[in-house]
Order: structure tokens, then sequence, then C-alpha cells
């Protein structure tokens, strides 16, 4: 724990330590939090609330959501892994996705007996 706080410390300045105080982790609420997680998935944590720009500190739950939460990529890639599908591409635009959409429907339509 005592990295973490002093990666914060450097990171937020007088603002962890207004938040958080400057004793580390006094009732292990963090450790707590942060139990069983990887170095990989802390050092992901910190990248992501180095590019969010916020000028406060994130929330020991909030931390832990940045450190654990999955990128869409890495939910693509589970699911291939899992299922062995691939996921359909992003469309290049809402035009497109509309354009795909459309055909798409007259197809079920097609397939559909109408009374």
């Amino acid at each position: 724990m005592a990295v973490i706080w002093l990666i914060f410390a450097r990171m937020f300045g007088n603002k962890w330590t207004i938040t958080y105080g400057e004793d580390i982790d006094p009732d292990n609420v963090w450790a707590n939090l942060l139990a069983g997680l990887s170095q990989e998935q802390i050092n992901k944590g910190f990248k992501r609330v180095e590019d969010s720009g916020k000028e406060w500190p994130p929330s020991g739950p909030e931390f832990k959501k940045m450190c654990t939460e999955l990128t869409s990529e890495e939910r693509d890639r589970l699911f291939d892994e899992r299922y062995g599908l691939k996921a359909l591409p992003k469309p290049a635009s809402k035009e497109v996705a509309e354009r795909y959409l459309k055909q798409m429907k007259l197809m079920v339509d097609k397939c559909t007996v109408k009374k």
C-alpha cells in the first residue's frame, strides 16, 4: 500500500493528503478493497487515472473499477476465446450502420411468413 499511497500523492499532491490523510491506509480500507488484484491490474488503474484528467483522486471503489473494468477490445477478445466467435467490427459511421441494419431487416422480412 505504501507504493500506491506514494504514487497517488505524487499524482495529486496535497489533494491526496487532504482526502485520505498522510498516514498510509490506516484502517486497511484500500488494502482490503484491492486485495487479489494483480500488479498488471493496478498499473492499468494508474494509467486510467492518469488518462482521466481528473483533478481530484478517485475513491477506493472508483480506483478498483479503473483497475478491473474491461475495455471493449478486452471484452471482444474474451468473447472470442470463450465462444470461438468473432465479434462484429464497429461500423465506420452511423450511416453505414443504418444501411446494414436496413439490409438485415429486408432479409428478415423476406424470411418471415406474412398472414
